[in-house]
């Protein structure tokens, strides 16, 4: 199975990603959020990626590839607009 992703004029095929194409449309379509964690005194913070568990491990890794896959979609100018985004959902 084959996933296309039409980006401005380009339209890009990834292959190979048939085992995980509900997960990446996902992440495209509602976004990612970081997990958190609590402190003790009730204060909350990102968990550090050390900590992830392993659906936290798939979700981050499922935002990294959509993120790489419009990547490849930019021009020069667009991907020095987007390059510093954090989750797929902002570009």
């Amino acid at each position: 199975m084959n996933i296309l992703i039409r980006c401005n004029t380009q339209i890009i095929i990834l292959k190979n990603y048939a085992n995980y194409a509900y997960e990446l449309w996902d992440i495209i379509k509602s976004g990612y959020t970081h997990p958190t964690k609590i402190s003790l005194d009730g204060e909350v913070y990102l968990k550090p990626i050390s900590e992830y568990d392993d659906k936290e491990k798939k979700r981050y890794d499922y935002n990294v590839k959509a993120m790489i896959a419009f990547f490849y979609t930019l021009n020069h100018v667009e991907f020095t607009r987007v390059k510093n985004y954090k989750i797929v959902f902002e570009i």
